[in-house]
């Protein structure tokens, strides 16, 4: 499906650069619109109770999403995944618009939110699986892995641009606004995506494709994508949390300005993000992508560790949100990396049609799990302190990726 990698300046004369900008614009809502439903709920769960509540509206979210990716190949079978994407994009965009008006008029924040995280969580679920796939086609790249890092370069970019701006706007208006923000803004990838063919075309799914059954086949029969599922849900229980709680955690860190700490904060991780392609070729050197993901999540939940045990000796709010900004570059370039390495390695570990069906076994059971990682590290915010979450979840996830990594070597997973 990929042919030679085209890097530099020869891909702004290619369908890539137009995918790529679009992508780059909708991770700029993307932004404001996390920041906005998360501080909706933190606002609505009070001081006691404000991780606990974006927890549970993460939680559907991500729940609903799993139950919606292992449809991705029955979808394709007889339509484009690139139209898939567009409707689906297009889709979850109008959503995000009403719900962020329903919030701008006045209707209760919880109800709306956790409404609308149920079609949005479906939307999310299938276009995780789509997103990869297209991005190889649009970039022709030589691996799913090489896409997804290149893409991490554009959402670096343009998520700390959004958590930037939508830090600011969301101080001075509604949170709603964010929403709708994120609402009109993917609204050009939908389109982007439905009107600009890439070089190279997606492979279809096999006729036969039966969404729960084949994701249960691809674990069971596939030791690279069992191994990536682990991972997967290493990520979801202990990392993905970290960045899904970024409101509470920077109130927790300078209570009077959260929404703008809490901007600052993924503004760091995404300028993390940028470094994710070095660090992909980097770590692939001398290992193929499996370990190399394995490893990538030892480092990150190290740079975890790291932060907890040092943001607890500084005794003031600001002290700890720069520990946080510089700790968070090394979070964010080794997450994102290992991300890139697992499911690039689930997606190459057979046919290039059964692509869509390995990337939907390990979406589907990371974000089965998400949901208790939410919640749980929900909890020991409210109850204890950021410092115990973020030091329980640095050494659970870098656990597991030595785990994998121990593993994985006793098995060719070329």
């Amino acid at each position: 499906m990929g042919g030679p990698s085209v890097t530099g300046f020869d891909r702004l004369r290619r369908p890539g650069a137009a995918f790529a900008v679009a992508y780059g614009i909708a991770m700029v809502g993307g932004a404001c619109g996390l920041l906005g439903a998360t501080g909706a709920a933190t606002a609505a769960g009070g001081a006691d109770r404000a991780a606990l509540t974006t927890g549970v509206l993460i939680a559907v979210y991500q729940l609903s999403g799993a139950v919606a990716s292992p449809y991705v190949p029955r979808l394709c079978r007889n339509t484009n995944p690139r139209l898939v994407f567009a409707r689906v994009q297009a889709a979850s965009a109008g959503w995000w618009c009403v719900t962020g008006v329903a919030l701008v008029l006045g209707a209760p924040t919880m109800p709306v939110l956790l409404v609308a995280a149920v079609p949005a969580g479906v939307a999310n679920g299938l276009m995780a699986v789509l997103r990869p796939i297209l991005a190889q086609c649009y970039f022709e790249a030589q691996s799913v892995s090489t896409a997804i890092a290149d893409l991490s370069v554009v959402t670096g970019v343009t998520w700390a641009v959004g958590a930037l701006f939508g830090g600011w706007l969301l101080s001075v208006v509604a949170v709603g606004w964010g929403l709708v923000v994120f609402g009109v803004l993917a609204f050009v990838l939908a389109a982007t995506a439905n009107r600009v063919v890439p070089a190279v075309a997606p492979v279809a799914s096999p006729a036969a494709a039966r969404s729960w059954r084949d994701t249960g086949a691809a674990l069971r029969d596939n030791r690279v994508v069992r191994w990536s599922a682990v991972l997967g849900v290493g990520g979801a229980l202990f990392i993905t949390p970290i960045g899904g709680l970024v409101v509470p955690i920077a109130q927790a860190f300078r209570a009077d300005r959260p929404l703008s700490g809490a901007g600052i904060l993924l503004a760091s991780f995404s300028l993390g993000q940028l470094c994710s392609p070095a660090v992909v070729r980097l770590l692939t050197r001398r290992r193929v992508p499996l370990p190399a993901g394995a490893f990538a999540t030892v480092l990150c939940g190290a740079s975890l560790v790291t932060l907890a045990v040092v943001s607890a000796r500084f005794g003031d709010a600001f002290g700890e949100l720069a520990v946080w900004v510089v700790i968070g570059i090394t979070f964010g370039a080794t997450r994102f990396a290992a991300g890139a390495l697992y499911f690039g390695a689930a997606a190459e570990s057979g046919p290039d049609h059964d692509a869509p069906r390995n990337l939907a076994a390990v979406t589907a059971v990371s974000l089965v799990t998400a949901p208790l990682g939410v919640i749980v590290c929900g909890a020991v915010l409210d109850s204890a302190s950021a410092e115990v979450a973020v030091l329980a979840s640095g050494a659970s996830v870098a656990a597991m990726g030595s785990l994998v990594l121990r593993g994985s070597r006793r098995y060719d997973t070329r």
